[in-house]
């Protein structure tokens, strides 16, 4: 009447949990360490392509009233190498060199 094989219980041996636990801590680690590798050399690489040998240069022109001053010649000078560079202010006023030789 009474099943005996039914109720036994499926033991795992201590020594296995802790073999299987630890390859997954082993291959949690060595993703995280790739994963950290890859970025790491994907943020410094674009740090050094951000570092180039040009500037830029934004402003606005404003009257003595602060009004903006649009069509305004604006030049500015390499005072070492005396290259000028030129360029008009927008409707608003605004003025921008994007590519400035260092």
């Amino acid at each position: 009447m009474f099943n005996k094989k039914a109720f036994q219980k499926v033991t795992i041996p201590l020594s296995r949990k802790k073999i299987s636990g630890k390859r997954i801590n082993q291959r949690f680690l060595k993703t995280v360490t790739c994963l950290m590798t890859l970025l790491s050399f994907i943020f410094l690489t674009a740090t050094a392509f951000g570092q180039s040998g040009a500037a830029s240069l934004t402003g606005i022109i404003l009257d003595a009233s602060g009004g903006v001053v649009p069509g305004a010649s604006v030049v500015i000078r390499n005072v070492g190498t005396g290259v000028e560079t030129k360029t008009t202010s927008s409707n608003t006023g605004n003025y921008t060199f994007p590519s400035l030789p260092i």
